[in-house]
């Protein structure tokens, strides 16, 4: 079973909001997109590995690292990640135009 969640986008330097996850889905494939080529800036995709009820606070880890806008595809660039995410953003110091889609889609089966 798998279901679209909803997607977050930045337009902006700073950090997306987050695109909360099921921690017990056991895929997640996410989509990253720019949406034109006048896009500007590097940006990474960030995931948190905090499961509810584990003690400690949020976590954020870089799931891939400087994309660039100018080689992102409108069509979207793709990773898949084996390990349960409970939320994923965007994040940018460097971001000055267009705008950056971030979406996932999660299995709960292997």
């Amino acid at each position: 079973m798998a279901a679209y969640t909803a997607n977050t986008t930045l337009s902006s330097a700073g950090v997306s909001a987050t695109l909360t996850l099921d921690p017990t889905a056991k895929t997640t494939t996410v989509s990253y997109a720019v949406t034109t080529t006048a896009s500007s800036g590097d940006a990474t995709i960030q995931a948190n590995l905090w499961q509810p009820g584990s003690a400690g606070t949020v976590s954020w880890v870089v799931v891939s690292s400087h994309i660039s806008s100018s080689t992102a595809s409108p069509d979207g660039t793709f990773l898949s990640l084996l390990t349960p995410v409970a939320g994923l953003r965007i994040s940018s110091t460097s971001w000055a135009a267009g705008t950056a889609t971030l979406q996932a889609l999660q299995s709960v089966t292997a």
